[in-house]
């Protein structure tokens, strides 16, 4: 359980820095395709933005009307993307491992084993 808290403290944290650094390149790495035609845009929207975009990088969809423009801006993006993928694969093996081993230990209590036996035999 321990590393499921990590994990999605881990996700809060990036989503928290990328935005932030989305947001300080929004200006000059990044071209916003359906706000453009707007002569001025909000630093709410502009934070907004960012913060969507990172959200869908982060949950790996990728989908939003803001796109990186420089190679610095896609550079970024690779990274999180790859963090991403690197932290669910933790994640996952972690909390499989950690399975395996609660229940090869023996750490099962007779009482779920008894459930079990007595579910299986009024099945049959």
């Amino acid at each position: 359980m321990k590393i499921l808290i990590r994990g999605v403290l881990f996700h809060i944290v990036s989503l928290a820095i990328f935005t932030y650094i989305y947001f300080t390149l929004y200006e000059t790495d990044f071209e916003n395709i359906i706000e453009d035609s707007l002569d001025e845009i909000s630093i709410d929207i502009k934070f907004m933005d960012c913060f969507y975009f990172a959200t869908t990088v982060e949950a790996g969809v990728g989908l939003t009307s803001l796109q990186p423009t420089t190679n610095l801006s896609k550079f970024i993006v690779c990274i999180q993307q790859f963090l991403m993928i690197i932290a669910n694969f933790v994640i996952l093996y972690f909390s499989n491992i950690s399975l395996i081993f609660y229940h090869s230990s023996g750490i099962v209590s007779q009482t779920t084993i008894a459930e079990k036996s007595n579910s299986s035999s009024s099945i049959s």
